[in-house]
């Protein structure tokens, strides 16, 4: 009876040491803009919106990169929104109108997400580190150096190599996917391009429009000005 008992331990113990293969399942992510990518769940386990939305048993998944919000006409917030996005492109932007018509008649919507230019750019950044040896290493804070190149590899440094529009997005699709090392990559690269900036060239490089008087501002300096001694 005791080698028995013993026996069943051993196999108990045996199974539980056994490593638990990872299954990749086919997902197809959608863009806002309607576009499909065809990726894994293998390559996309950085991202913490894809891995929730996919973890199921189902064989294939698709994952909408997006979320639809009506809007109220009678809202004065809603009708500013509705104003702000007038003009926005489905084919560029992360957010724009569409208007669906149902049972009580046609209703505007905001619909945002990410954009395919940035969901090939996050597959991009997750497929290098599925595949890389090394894995993603987090950023010394604060930055050591205002070249990027310093700062992260060589990889990193030149897939944030963009312009300006192209980094905020990227901010904000990798936000939106709560895909946290791009997310702090493209943080770094905005951090790195104001470094040693005035506040007004800071304004012109994001195109940021100054809605304080220079009487308000002069206060704002003149109250903070002890963090010039930090």
């Amino acid at each position: 009876m005791e080698i028995d008992s013993l026996d069943q331990t051993e196999v108990k113990v045996e199974n539980t040491e056994k490593k638990v293969e990872e299954v990749v399942r086919p997902l197809t992510l959608i863009s806002v803009d309607g576009k499909s990518f065809k990726t894994t769940n293998k390559i996309c386990r950085l991202s913490g919106l894809i891995t929730t939305a996919s973890a199921n048993d189902q064989e294939t998944e698709i994952v909408p990169l997006y979320s639809m919000t009506r809007l109220n006409p009678n809202d004065e917030t809603d009708e500013k929104t509705a104003t702000r996005l007038a003009d926005a492109d489905p084919n560029v932007d992360g957010e724009f109108l569409v208007t669906l018509t149902d049972s009580t008649g046609k209703s505007q919507y905001v619909k945002s997400g990410v954009n395919s230019k940035y969901v090939q750019m996050a597959l991009d950044f997750m497929a290098h580190y599925d595949e890389s040896a090394e894995p993603w290493k987090e950023i010394e804070r604060p930055l050591k150096s205002p070249k990027m190149a310093e700062c992260v590899p060589q990889w990193d440094a030149d897939f944030v190599n963009v312009d300006v529009n192209t980094y905020m997005e990227l901010i904000r699709a990798a936000n939106y996917l709560d895909l946290q090392p791009m997310l702090f990559l493209a943080c770094a690269k905005a951090a790195s391009d104001v470094h040693g900036k005035t506040t007004q060239q800071i304004r012109d490089h994001w195109k940021i429009e100054n809605d304080f008087t220079p009487e308000e501002e002069a206060k704002m300096i003149e109250e903070n000005s002890w963090a010039d001694n930090m």
